[in-house]
């Protein structure tokens, strides 16, 4: 097992730790590629940087498709240097998994500096994907 990956336990629940590009064996696997992939495996709670994933029309439509869990660290994590990202995560670290233990599917949330957990409104995004996705069909929106 590399340093990417790591198995834990906590609370009797053993976890695995893996990342990104040790599941795909590169480095910059496109979103629509890795996300249906996780959801078909199943049985996988992803922590995302990328707020792309939400904003994206292709990169939202493969999430919502794919059944998974995602928790998007808030916007301005990746601009944090890396031993203030680890803070963050250890902050937030018993309210993911909490909060994954509850939500194993089809869910998502945003992971703020301090360690609270904000719900993302899945019927909202869902509706607003429907709206997009006609948009598209009609021509008066681009499908990137």
């Amino acid at each position: 097992m590399s340093a990417l990956s790591q198995k834990i336990r906590i609370n009797d629940v053993s976890l695995q730790i893996v990342h990104q590009r040790e599941h795909f064996g590169e480095q910059g696997t496109p979103d629509t590629r890795w996300i249906p992939t996780l959801g078909s495996e199943g049985d996988w709670i992803v922590i995302s940087g990328d707020l792309r994933i939400r904003t994206s029309l292709k990169e939202r439509i493969a999430w919502l498709e794919s059944g998974l869990t995602i928790f998007f660290m808030q916007k301005s994590f990746p601009r944090a240097d890396e031993w203030d990202q680890a803070l963050w995560l250890i902050r937030a670290w018993k309210n993911i998994i909490a909060t994954a233990a509850a939500n194993p599917t089809r869910s998502g949330f945003v992971v703020h500096q301090k360690g609270q957990i904000e719900t993302i409104r899945m019927d909202e995004l869902r509706s607003t994907l429907v709206r997009d996705r006609e948009r598209v069909a009609r021509g008066t929106m681009t499908s990137v």
